[in-house]
């Protein structure tokens, strides 16, 4: 008589135990957590890249802006209701001007980045009518700048913001060598090494970084105080420095 075959019955399939679950979760926290990392690192890289570009075109641009009009933009301003008096900047970039029209903001105190957009972009960012400086269209025009390009969804009214969507610090020199004294914007002052005002005939543009807290400006050295790893300063960035963390070079005209 033939045997048949014997059947083994299957082994019965084991699943996950609670500890083999939570290691693998762990694990992928760990590499979820490693992955945000990078990805924050990069971000912070790319923002400093493009605070650095603006800082530096910035810097050009209001070197442009003195060159043609023997001037930098001011760092305060209120824009007139009308035409100007003949020690106002407007009417010395345009003294021949039809300030007939009511400029855009009129009233307005400016301050600071608000300047910069201002000064460098003209009214609606476009650049200056030399004959209605108060058009906002200037087509068709020998316009003068404008000198800079400024983002439209990083300005806000007449606020031109860092990547990380803090204003700018704007300070120029009045007197070839002078940056008003005691002159401070949202708490900072004008930076000085060794007693001297730094870029003494130029300006100095900072952002106040990632922390979006500034550093207190006045005397300034990377690693001294208030730029230093744990204070609010060490990442800040200016035209000064190259566009370089105020904590880390110094690398001055």
């Amino acid at each position: 008589m033939k045997l048949s075959a014997m059947r083994v019955p299957p082994t019965a399939r084991r699943g996950f135990s609670l500890i083999e679950l939570l290691i693998v979760m762990a694990i992928i926290a760990i590499l979820a957590g490693m992955l945000m990392a990078g990805v924050q690192r990069a971000r912070t890289v790319a923002r400093r890249t493009s605070a650095a570009n603006d800082i530096s075109q910035l810097a050009a641009a209001c070197q442009a802006f003195k060159q043609q009009f023997g001037f930098y933009p001011p760092d305060t301003y209120t824009i007139p209701a009308g035409t100007p008096t003949d020690s106002d900047p407007l009417k010395r970039m345009f003294p021949r001007g039809n300030f007939s029209g009511a400029l855009p903001g009129a009233g307005t105190t400016l301050t600071q980045a608000e300047t910069l957009t201002f000064f460098l972009g003209g009214p609606g960012m476009t650049g200056w009518d030399p004959q209605t400086p108060a058009n906002t269209n200037p087509a068709g025009a020998t316009k003068k700048g404008p000198y800079f390009d400024f983002p439209a969804n990083r300005v806000s009214g007449h606020t031109f913001l860092d990547p990380w969507g803090t204003p700018y610090v704007y300070f120029r020199s009045v007197n070839g060598n002078d940056y008003g004294g005691t002159f401070t914007a949202g708490g900072v002052s004008p930076y000085k090494q060794n007693g001297r005002d730094v870029n003494q005939n130029s300006v100095q543009i900072i952002s106040a970084g990632a922390n979006k807290a500034f550093g207190p400006g006045g005397p300034w050295s990377p690693g001294g105080t208030g730029y230093s790893e744990a204070e609010a300063g060490f990442d800040d960035m200016a035209n000064f420095n190259q566009g370089a963390l105020l904590g880390v070079q110094v690398t001055t005209n």
